[in-house]
């Protein structure tokens, strides 16, 4: 799923390009006497749209991969919060033996002392 700035980006590239083909109908039907001045404009215009589409495109493609490589950091926060877990459960495991082990040495060495 893409992330809502590269939907409002792309919303505006389409706004723009809309927006530009209605100026270049504008200026074509507007009768200007120079058609070689309504050409220029118009190349203008056109040059213009492809500059954006390529400032648009590259805008697009950067935030598309910052979206893949915090995708990636927070699979990887995930994998280590899960093992974190587990280890934490391994050395309450370890800890609960480990003091039950000490009961039964102090156990077992009050019956020895008892014995003597």
């Amino acid at each position: 799923q893409l992330p809502s700035c590269v939907m409002e980006i792309s919303n505006s590239n389409s706004y723009l390009d809309t927006f530009e083909q209605k100026i270049i109908q504008h200026i074509r039907t507007a009768g200007i006497v120079n058609k070689s001045k309504e050409t220029s404009i118009v190349d203008e215009l056109l040059d213009f749209r492809r500059e954006r589409r390529k400032v648009f495109s590259a805008l697009i493609r950067d935030l598309n991969n910052q979206n893949e490589q915090l995708q990636k950091l927070s699979k990887d926060m995930e994998d280590r919060e899960i093992e974190n877990e587990s280890k934490k459960q391994e050395i309450q495991r370890i800890k609960l033996q480990h003091e039950k082990d000490l009961m039964d040495l102090k156990k077992k060495s009050a019956e020895e002392l008892q014995n003597l």
